[in-house]
């Protein structure tokens, strides 16, 4: 028998946070009647009986292990058996994504459009009137002129369209992120590490902090 399991991030953490776990299913696999107690497999394994005890329960929580309290034996010891050889350990990423702590900072940056950035700046627009690329005309050492793309991801673009022009009050970058639809922690800060690498080239002008 397959067992399929579908853990949350912290139901994965409290399963494989160390070796602990499969050490232990690995050593039931081999015991006769793949069935053992907490204190039997902290001896063989040499871990704490708690040890063993805690990723018991995990693992029977979580539908790996038979449990069966005993009352006729000195102690009414509990034995654990292994439900299957096989358990496939799906991570679904919609899953987990919804219950990790990414413990993401962002700045609550209010910023807009540089004033003076034509013809240095060129921005090439989608049909969507989303930005596709910036074309930035720079001086080498050799006093030439060249043109650099920079091409923008999907969130970029879209970010760019709700960016204060230089006559207009300054935004802050989770309103513009808001307008764009760009939600999501990863998304956000990844907005934040591109308005600073905008405001580096002198596209950006970062007013205050929130």
């Amino acid at each position: 028998m397959l067992i399929l399991s579908k853990p949350t991030y912290p139901e994965f953490q409290e399963l494989f946070s160390n070796d602990s776990a499969v050490k232990i299913l690995a050593a039931l696999f081999q015991m006769s009647n793949k069935r053992s107690s907490a204190a039997k497999l902290a001896s063989i394994l040499g871990i704490h009986i708690s040890t063993a005890k805690k990723h018991l329960e995990a693992l029977h929580k979580h539908g790996f292990l038979n449990k069966h309290a005993t009352k006729n034996q000195p102690g009414k010891p509990t034995y654990y058996t292994l439900k299957t050889d096989q358990n496939l350990i799906l991570l679904d990423l919609n899953i987990i994504t919804k219950t990790v702590d990414f413990n993401i900072n962002v700045p609550n940056v209010f910023i807009r459009e540089k004033k003076g950035l034509y013809p240095r700046i060129q921005f090439i627009f989608e049909k969507d009137t989303s930005i596709k690329t910036i074309k930035i005309s720079m001086r080498t050492k050799a006093h030439r002129t060249i043109t650099r793309d920079l091409n923008l991801t999907e969130d970029e673009g879209k970010f760019l369209k709700y960016l204060p022009h230089p006559t207009m009050e300054p935004c802050s970058l989770v309103e513009a992120c808001k307008n764009a639809n760009i939600t999501g922690s990863i998304r956000i800060k990844s907005i934040y590490n591109f308005v600073e690498k905008l405001t580096d080239i002198g596209i950006i002008e970062i007013i205050k902090e929130a």
